[in-house]
Parts: structure tokens; sequence; C-alpha cells
């Protein structure tokens, strides 16, 4: 008797421990947005890039040949006459959607491409 209380105790305690979980998203609040600091290629631009679009735009063969893993073919994207890089991110009518695999680019990551475009898609 004494055994099957202490086995059936443990097995109370045990399986209440393992029904806890924590969701990460509700306990990790993301970053705020800091707009207001200067968008540069090397702190802003890339890492996006890095993130979201080496997989398919990088290498020996770059998904429709546009290379995004170097800022020369980065700039030239950048401020084509046709402001492709924007409109394929902002997913304007008439582009392609970017990220083909996902959704739209969050807000802050579009406020920051915008903001260095604006500021002359330099290499800084």
């Amino acid at each position: 008797m004494k055994y099957f209380t202490i086995v059936f105790i443990s097995l109370i305690v045990f399986s209440q421990s393992g029904c806890y979980y924590d969701n990460k998203d509700l306990l990790v609040l993301p970053a705020p947005c800091d707009s207001s600091s200067v968008a540069t290629y090397s702190g802003s631009v890339k890492p996006i890039l890095e993130s979201v679009c080496y997989g398919c735009h990088s290498g020996p063969v770059p998904a429709g040949n546009i290379k995004l893993d170097a800022y020369g073919p980065v700039r030239n994207v950048a401020t084509s006459a046709n402001n492709l890089l924007l409109g394929v991110i902002n997913h304007t009518p008439g582009y392609t959607p970017m990220p083909k695999s996902g959704g739209k680019l969050n807000d802050c990551d579009i406020k920051k491409i915008t903001k260095w475009i604006a500021g002359g898609a330099l290499n800084n």
C-alpha cells in the first residue's frame, strides 16, 4: 500500500510538470522598430537580405538572375528606374511578391530598406 501511494503521488507530480510549456512568442516581445536612426546597408539592409533573400538570390545561379548577396547588385536593384526592390517587397501590383516562399516582410524591415534607398542607397 505504501509503495502504491508513492507511485501514485509520483505520477501526479510528473504528469503535472509535463503539461506545462511556454509560448516563446508570448514571452519575448519584439524589439521596437527604430525608424528614426540612419538606415545603413551593412547594419540595416544586409541582415534583412541575408535572412530572407540569400536562400534564392545568391550563389552562381541566383533565382531570376537577381543576385542580392553583394552591395553592387543590391544597389542596382534598389535604384532601378522601376523601383524593383521596393515593388517586390511591398507586394505592389505588377511586381512578383517577394519573398516568394513566405509572407510579406514586416513593416519595420520595409521601412529600413525604404529609408536606405531614400538616403541614396549608400554602401555604409
